[in-house]
Parts: C-alpha cells; sequence; structure tokens
C-alpha cells in the first residue's frame, strides 16, 4: 500500500543536497513509497476516510510516563525525532528508525520509573517504621501532644495516614487537646474565684479602714459603694505613714542638670530613678536616720534620682539627689510612699 512520508531535513542535509544536485532543496520533503504491510499496520501511519495512508515525520513522537507513546506529537514527559540529518536515507527506514527510537524510550521510560518507584517505595517503607516508633511512644505516653488541623503532627513529624497507628494517634491528640482545654478552664476559673476572694477581702478591708479613718464624704461614699479606690488608698496611706518623719517626695524634688553650658539652656531634661544609692551624705543618713525610728514594720530601698539634658554637649553635667521608699504592709495591701533624703 502506499504511503505519502512527510519530514523535515536539517539546514546542513537541505545545504549538502542542494551542492549535489545544484538544484534548490526544500527543507520539508514529502515522498510516496509503498509501505510494508506491518507497518500500514502501525499506529504511526494514519489512513483518511477516502483510504490515503500517510505518515509526519516532522513532529517530534511524544511518551509519556508511564510509557505510553504519543505518536500524534510531542509531550511533555519526553519526545524523540526531529529534523532528518540526510536527505540520501530511505523513507520506509526513517519510518522504522523513529518507531524504533519511540519503543525504546518508551522501555527506557518504564524502566527508570519502575527503578524510582521501587526507591521511593523503599524510602517510604523506612520512613513508616520511624513514623510508627514515634506513634508507639506518642500513644504510650499520656503526657505527649501532638497537632492536627487537615495534618497530623507528633513530634515535629508529619504523621501519614499510611502509617500504622494514625486513627488512633489522631484520636489521642484530639482528647488530650480537649482535655488539656478543660484544665486550662478549671485552672482559670480557680485563679479568678481566687482573685474574686482577694478582691472582696482589700475591699473589705479598705471600707473598714474607712469607716474608722476617713471623712464623713469618705465614710458615706463608702458605705454606698461609691467612694473611689484611689482614693481610698491613699486615705490609708495618708493614715498609714501619718507618724513618719519626713518629706514627701514629689515632683518638684527631682534634681536639675548641674550645667554651665550655656548651650544647654534650651536642651530638654530627661529624669531617670533607679534603686540603690553609692554613697549617702552626713545629712542624707540623718534623715534616713530619722525616717526608721519614726516607723516600725517598715522596709526601706534606698534611691538614686537623676537629671540629664537631652543633647550631646561634652561639658554637660548630670544632677542627682537621694531618697527611700518606705514600705509598709497593711492588711492585704503593700503601701509605699517616697521621701527626701
Amino acid at each position: 500500500m502506499n504511503a505519502t512520508i512527510t519530514y523535515t531535513l536539517t539546514e546542513r542535509a537541505q545545504r549538502a543536497q542542494m551542492a549535489a544536485t545544484g538544484q534548490p532543496v526544500a527543507r520539508k520533503q514529502t515522498v510516496t513509497v509503498d509501505l510494508p504491510a506491518d507497518l500500514i499496520a502501525h499506529q504511526i501511519v494514519k489512513v483518511s476516510p477516502d483510504g490515503i495512508a500517510s505518515v509526519d515525520l516532522t513532529a517530534r513522537t511524544g511518551y509519556q510516563r508511564d510509557g505510553t507513546i504519543s505518536w500524534e506529537g510531542y509531550s511533555n514527559w519526553g519526545s524523540v525525532g526531529g529534523d532528518i540529518p540526510d536527505a540520501n536515507l530511505d523513507a520506509v527506514e526513517l519510518v522504522r528508525t523513529r518507531i524504533a527510537e519511540a519503543e525504546a524510550a518508551s522501555a527506557e521510560t518504564i524502566r527508570k520509573n519502575t527503578e524510582a518507584d521501587k526507591e521511593a517505595k523503599a524510602k517510604r517503607q523506612a520512613e513508616i517504621e520511624q513514623l510508627t516508633s514515634i506513634v508507639a511512644a506518642f500513644l504510650a505516653d499520656p503526657t505527649a501532644r501532638g497537632t492536627y488541623r487537615d495534618n497530623l503532627y507528633i513530634a515535629n513529624r508529619q504523621i501519614g495516614s499510611d502509617v500504622p497507628g494514625y486513627a488512633d494517634a489522631v484520636a489521642a491528640v484530639q482528647s488530650r487537646a480537649q482535655a488539656d482545654k478543660a484544665e486550662a478552664e478549671r485552672l482559670k476559673a480557680e485563679k479568678d474565684a481566687a482573685e474574686s476572694v482577694k478582691e472582696k477581702s482589700k475591699l473589705d478591708f479598705l471600707r473598714g479602714g474607712i469607716a474608722e479613718h476617713g471623712s464623713d464624704s469618705q465614710r458615706a461614699r463608702s458605705a454606698d459603694g461609691l467612694l473611689c479606690r484611689n482614693e481610698a488608698i491613699r486615705a490609708m496611706e495618708d493614715v498609714t505613714f501619718a507618724a513618719v518623719n519626713g518629706v514627701v517626695y514629689t515632683k518638684d524634688s527631682r534634681p536639675s542638670c548641674d550645667c554651665s553650658n550655656e548651650c544647654c539652656e534650651e536642651c530638654e531634661v530627661t529624669h531617670s530613678v533607679n534603686d540603690g544609692v553609692d554613697c549617702l551624705t552626713e545629712s542624707e543618713f540623718a534623715g534616713l536616720t530619722a525616717i526608721k525610728t519614726s516607723v516600725a514594720g517598715a522596709t526601706f530601698v534606698l534611691r538614686t534620682h537623676r537629671a540629664v539634658h537631652d543633647c550631646e554637649h561634652d561639658d554637660c553635667r548630670t544632677g542627682d539627689n537621694r531618697a527611700v521608699m518606705v514600705k509598709i504592709p497593711v492588711g492585704p495591701f503593700l503601701l509605699q510612699r517616697e521621701y527626701c533624703l
């Protein structure tokens, strides 16, 4: 049976043929040959409804990952064929060569992918054995935790559904998460209850103190539950620290910068305070002694206040002074007030 075979020459083959014949030669060649019966029956040969057979070798022949050959054209997995390098090659042999190349490429693809699949399966099996141990250890340890949000993670490893114990592990992760949530809610409720009791104790103490030491207005407002908490605490502080022999440290007590640089006059002053002092002068120590002897049951924290100009002048000096924070426990409160030294 006659068939039309179409193929494309390489540029080099085209030039060589033109040099040999002295005639123009097209790169795209079409020849009609008598194909053997085995080729006529092959998929590479297309027969039109009117019985005309043809073979198109201008396009590459593709093959899929599973080895399936796409005789009708290119595949994104791989392909063989291309331009013909010799114009004198037999057209029938070109067809046989294309078939052989495609079948060889298909067979090699199947071999490589089979080996790759075997390696992947072996690797996954080894991984599954390791993950199985992780799952077993997780299930055996009630304190262990994992996460499950579409995917299961235990010990920072993703556990697939093909791992033995997967379903049990998912159930354990979820039940332990629910138990943890319930325990957290219980602890929060206990803490809230304890805070409520503590707060009630403080309010009761403040009401008692205001009833004994507050002004008429404060007692009336406290009785109606309308006295501001800060005002009540300040009233308790006034009573508690009334006997302290010292001057209360206020904003006006803060030091100023000891600076003679006129350029610093417009610089902003930054104040800071730190617990602790390097030393005390004679008068400061006398003030501390007077404060300590005037109140019992108190603790004392020495503090250093500093002032500095927020500038970069080399001859700018800081200013500082010292104070003492007096702390006295009164009922459920630890009241404190700072005094100058």
